[in-house]
């Protein structure tokens, strides 16, 4: 009350100047008497239209009501006495956010930036905008010309930082991480960030350390223990994974992430009703492409392969965008000798995405034996869209095999190999094409050496027969 008193008579005193009458609105909003704020404020726009104080703080008001045009009008008649003002260019730039005008809020973020060339506000902003509709490439430019002493602004170097990682530019964001340390080294979340920099720039003990820190300063960050605990299940590091696995229990027992690495657990104990139980309990509260597939999986194991397609083909159905559910459901019927489904699924990925590379190899590999011309095309399709993918370069060659084109076969497993020569598939395979070409010996030196190497090969049953035909 005082105050109210107090600007009515700085007002009476004052008769010609606005700044009493915006002073007075403010403390009449203050004392939530927002009809008295009102007439403060027009008061003042009587004296000077394009007063920015009553202006903004009118526009204030029609923002809260969601009357986006008298805010508009507001900040217009702003501009209009007081060209690119930076708070009002700012302010409208929010508001053409909110109302989705995506052009617009590049255009005045644009014109504050031409204005105020050495400010920071405007490019951040639009940096941010960019971040958040998925433009990364267009951020870094935003700051090449920019002071190098704002270049190292704390709110500058975090969205440099998190666009670069989005952008798999790791190295470039660990130096920006780095640099935002030096300011800020108690944050956590910059550690973590930092770890995940690491990782993609293949540095995975600083991954590791910097994940060891942060839960340091906070052992409850929930993102680093995870991250940790799964790099303790890559490293093999049972016991390591044994304890983060029953931390991260502790701190989120019904986090979908979670129960999927109780899945895993409970998959290396040979508990597979148990890792069902677990990836079902995932799925139910967080269901959604991943957690279908990883379900299904675990219901494979556990010996129900039925039920397992039925609940990939069920997703499917209702969720006809999800590649990654199909190329499952394709893998899956193939594998139980379902060829015929199994292209099915390939033939609906290739249909909106003919470039998609698993789904043309295994395209490839399911019709082989069954349309030799047709398999080819597909499989030199696949080669031509990852030409230095072994896998796809194998197909192949066994595509070529059973076209009896031994020569060409010869030449593509040979290419595969320099690729991936310890793989025991492909030593098979190569051994297989000779036997064809009556290399007799050869695949049988092949085959002895890779049967003592190892049993764990799809094709080992093969393989052995194989080397029985070859010994006589």
């Amino acid at each position: 009350d005082k105050a109210i008193e107090a600007g009515k008579d700085y007002a009476g005193r004052n008769p010609s100047d606005v700044a009493p009458h915006n002073l007075l609105g403010r403390v009449y909003l203050s004392a939530g008497m927002e009809a008295e704020a009102r007439d403060a404020f027009g008061d003042a726009l009587k004296l000077d239209a394009g007063d920015p104080g009553a202006n903004h703080n009118l526009a204030a008001l029609a923002l809260r009501d969601r009357d986006f045009a008298a805010a508009r009008a507001h900040y217009d008649t702003i501009l209009q006495y007081h060209t690119d003002m930076l708070p009002t260019l700012i302010h409208l730039a929010r508001l053409e956010g909110l109302e989705k005008n995506d052009s617009e809020v590049v255009a005045v973020l644009n014109r504050a930036m031409a204005a105020y060339p050495n400010e920071v506000q405007p490019r951040l902003m639009l940096g941010q905008y960019y971040f958040q509709v998925g433009k990364l490439e267009q951020i870094a430019p935003l700051f090449s010309a920019l002071d190098p002493v704002l270049l190292q602004s704390p709110q500058v170097l975090r969205l440099m930082a998190v666009s670069q990682l989005k952008l798999g530019e790791f190295e470039l964001g660990r130096q920006s991480l780095q640099k935002l340390l030096e300011k800020l080294p108690d944050d956590v979340l910059l550690h973590h960030l930092l770890a995940q920099a690491a990782a993609g720039a293949g540095d995975a003990r600083q991954a590791r350390e910097e994940l060891e820190e942060a839960l340091t300063l906070d052992p409850e960050h929930f993102p680093s223990r995870l991250a940790l605990t799964r790099m303790e299940l890559s490293a093999g590091n049972a016991e390591k994974f044994a304890l983060g696995l029953k931390q991260l229990v502790a701190l989120a027992p019904e986090n979908p992430d979670v129960l999927q690495l109780q899945s895993i657990a409970a998959l290396r104990a040979k508990d597979t009703a148990g890792a069902v139980s677990f990836a079902r309990t995932a799925f139910d509260k967080a269901p959604n492409g991943q957690t279908v597939v990883r379900l299904a999986g675990y219901l494979e194991a556990d010996g129900k392969a039925a039920e397992s397609q039925q609940l990939m083909t069920d997703w499917v159905d209702n969720n006809p965008d999800a590649t990654g559910v199909k190329l499952a459901l394709g893998i899956s019927l193939g594998q139980s000798g379902d060829s015929e489904q199994s292209r099915e699924q390939y033939g609906k990925i290739l249909a909106s995405d003919p470039e998609n590379f698993i789904a043309l190899n295994n395209m490839a590999w399911e019709l082989r034996q069954i349309d030799n011309a047709q398999a080819l095309d597909y499989a030199k399709r696949a080669v031509a869209v990852a030409p230095e993918s072994s896998a796809a370069i194998d197909t192949l060659a066994v595509v070529e095999y059973y076209g009896e084109d031994y020569r060409a076969a010869t030449r593509s497993i040979r290419r595969a190999l320099d690729l991936t020569p310890a793989a025991p598939s492909l030593q098979y395979h190569s051994a297989m094409i000779d036997a064809a070409r009556g290399e007799t010996e050869l695949a049988r030196r092949s085959l002895e050496e890779l049967l003592q190497a190892t049993t764990a090969f799809p094709e080992y049953e093969q393989a052995k027969a194989l080397l029985q035909d070859v010994s006589r």
